[in-house]
């Protein structure tokens, strides 16, 4: 048996608007309170020292409209974080959907969203090399962390890594069909 669908009502997937409100991790040296993120950066690529040799976890914050039309019953709503360095925590509207660890950077939200604005948080966490590679420049009352083995001790110039939500980040849909005999 032979059966075709043409599906012709799903939105297209948008691009979520940029401006996103970033808190680091208190003492690994970023500064502290939100810090408004313009535009989706690896954090190696910020001014601040303290958040280009960041090592932890960060927490990404924005409000996300998602229309009425676009919640349908039997259609489902998806959260794309594009590229994320290294791992990510979503929760939506305070619902915890899961940690992220590889690619497709992608979570089913339709469960935590509501017609209107949507509180999304992300919580990235990257991984030690960047601090460790910002510590060697530092004099030894003023570095955040402490190993006994002296990691890149002998390539102070090794390059950092990418590290937090690069995006873009996406919200896309998709709608299940039953085929009836």
């Amino acid at each position: 048996a032979k059966a075709e669908a043409r599906v012709e009502t799903i939105p297209a997937p948008e691009t979520v608007p940029q401006g996103w409100t970033v808190s680091f991790q208190e003492a690994r040296g970023a500064p502290e309170g939100a810090i408004a993120f313009d535009q989706l950066i690896s954090w190696t690529e910020r001014p601040e020292e303290g958040i280009k040799y960041f090592s932890g976890t960060a927490i990404y914050e924005k409000d996300i409209h998602i229309s009425a039309e676009r919640l349908q019953e039997d259609r489902r709503v998806w959260l794309d974080l594009g590229q994320v360095e290294q791992l990510a925590e979503v929760s939506v509207n305070g619902t915890s959907l899961g940690v992220l660890w590889k690619k497709p950077f992608k979570v089913d939200i339709t469960d935590a969203v509501e017609p209107g604005a949507n509180h999304v948080k992300v919580k990235v966490t990257n991984c030690w090399k960047n601090r460790i590679l910002g510590d060697w420049k530092l004099p030894a009352d003023q570095k955040i962390t402490w190993t006994l083995y002296p990691f890149y001790h002998d390539d102070k110039d090794a390059p950092l890594m990418l590290s937090g939500l690069l995006g873009p980040v996406r919200l896309s849909y998709s709608q299940a069909i039953v085929f009836k005999p």
